[in-house]
């Protein structure tokens, strides 16, 4: 008895669906859509999306990413998907209180945050400098950005500037993260200058 061959089908490829990272972000800011974007052009395992909506506040960041979650439903949000939001301090005094809330809604919900102080852009500074100096504004971070970047503006795309850089800002980021661990530091607020970005790139990367 001839015993016959299993033939492969041609033609039918195996796919493997990309898991998803889902970023809620400030309101329309360009500067991490920008910045985030570029990962999606790299081979890893992750494909990263934006929440809609134009929420500036983190408990309505929280919020906008709780709905498109719903909205997309169990087949299309799975496990292994990820979700952030990712926020700034603005260093209003203010904003502890919302933070903390924030940070509650989204445990519930199992959406991680990412918070910097006073704002994003300090991750930008990590890849040149190391310095624990406090910022007493949004404005004096863009403006110390300047000394290594003259013509730097807000929202730019500088991502080809920074990449070659970014095992010195995550390991900056995780020595201020400890400083202020080591100071006491509890308010958020208090941990100036600070930032969760490197976390979430760590995940793009590995």
């Amino acid at each position: 008895m001839v015993k016959r061959r299993s033939q492969k089908k041609r033609g039918v490829q195996k796919y493997t669906r990309k898991k998803i990272i889902l970023l809620g972000v400030e309101g329309d800011n360009q500067t991490e859509r920008k910045y985030f974007n570029h990962f999606n052009r790299m081979q890893n395992k992750y494909v990263i999306r934006f929440a809609k909506g134009n929420e500036t506040d983190p408990v309505n960041i929280v919020a906008n990413i709780k709905r498109d979650i719903l909205k997309a439903g169990p087949d299309s949000f799975t496990k292994g998907d990820i979700a952030f939001a990712v926020f700034d301090t603005d260093t209003d005094p203010g904003k502890e209180t919302i933070i903390r809330q924030a940070q509650k809604n989204a445990f519930e919900s199992g959406i991680r945050t990412v918070i910097s102080n006073p704002c994003f852009e300090i991750w930008f500074i990590l890849h040149f400098d190391g310095s624990s100096a406090a910022f007493n504004s949004n404005r004096e971070v863009i403006q110390k950005i300047r000394t290594f970047i003259p013509d730097y503006e807000k929202s730019q795309d500088i991502f080809e500037q920074l990449f070659c850089h970014i095992a010195r800002a995550t390991q900056r980021a995780m020595s201020l993260r400890k400083m202020h661990e080591e100071h006491g530091h509890v308010k958020i607020l208090d941990k100036n200058p600070m930032t969760e970005i490197d976390m979430l790139v760590k995940l793009l990367l590995d």
